[in-house]
């Protein structure tokens, strides 16, 4: 994807409703489970707790500074986080700045995230790497997917482009491991859980979340679309 045409996407209403689809689904997931501390405090930032420590100077599967693994990040034993499993989230009361770093000077360093603003980053970061599935796709995935995109007006010129971008999103959502260990990323796939999940059941449930999306993203616009329509009317 050319970076105009990347540009083209990330503006577009199709890419906006793909992502209130997946921050609704993200949302969901973390408002129904028993792994969540619930709290009244609008917009928390959550941080991961409940993961299995590696041994002091060493790694998940040795005890020694001297045998541990090399890189931490491709230990066999790392824990990979998953919401309901090895994973909970408990809600942080610190003050936060803009990026989400928390502060304590004596408190523990939390990686913590604002529920508001997972899906933006993830999608970036995806698509500055790939916009192409790693893993072939079947027409018939393809063809269940792009069943939402019906209601917008995508150009001949770029509609494989966007097609194929979406489609390494939900890629990368149903199988992060073909980035390797490093690709798993608990505030995505740890909480979404689609990992080992039939693709078509996934595909079906982001179809109808951007389904919902859509109508809601048109009930909202739609006054202001009148309001200027009856301002060109008047001139």
């Amino acid at each position: 994807m050319d970076p105009t045409t990347r540009v083209h996407f990330l503006e577009s209403p199709l890419y906006t409703d793909l992502k209130t689809a997946f921050q609704s689904i993200i949302e969901e997931k973390i408002r129904n489970s028993p792994s969540v501390q619930q709290t009244e405090v609008l917009n928390p930032y959550y941080y991961i707790t409940g993961l299995p420590l590696p041994f002091r100077e060493g790694c998940w599967c040795v005890k020694s500074q001297y045998e541990q693994c090399r890189d931490l990040e491709s230990c066999p034993c790392k824990p990979r986080p998953l919401m309901g499993v090895n994973m909970r989230l408990a809600v942080c009361h610190r003050d936060h700045d803009e990026e989400g770093n928390c502060f304590e000077r004596f408190g523990a360093v939390r990686d913590c995230f604002d529920l508001r603003n997972v899906a933006e980053p993830y999608f970036r970061d995806i698509l500055s790497r790939r916009s192409e599935p790693q893993t072939p796709w079947s027409q018939a995935w393809k063809d269940r997917l792009t069943t939402s995109f019906r209601g917008y007006r995508i150009s001949d010129r770029v509609y494989n482009h966007l097609v194929n971008a979406v489609c390494a999103l939900v890629d990368d959502m149903v199988d992060p491991f073909n980035a390797g260990n490093a690709g798993w990323v608990p505030r995505v796939h740890g909480v979404l859980g689609w990992y080992g999940q039939p693709a078509e059941s996934c595909i079906q449930e982001l179809v109808r979340r951007m389904s919902q999306a859509r109508m809601d993203r048109y009930v909202m616009e739609r006054p202001l679309y009148q309001e200027h329509q009856g301002d060109l009317d008047e001139e």
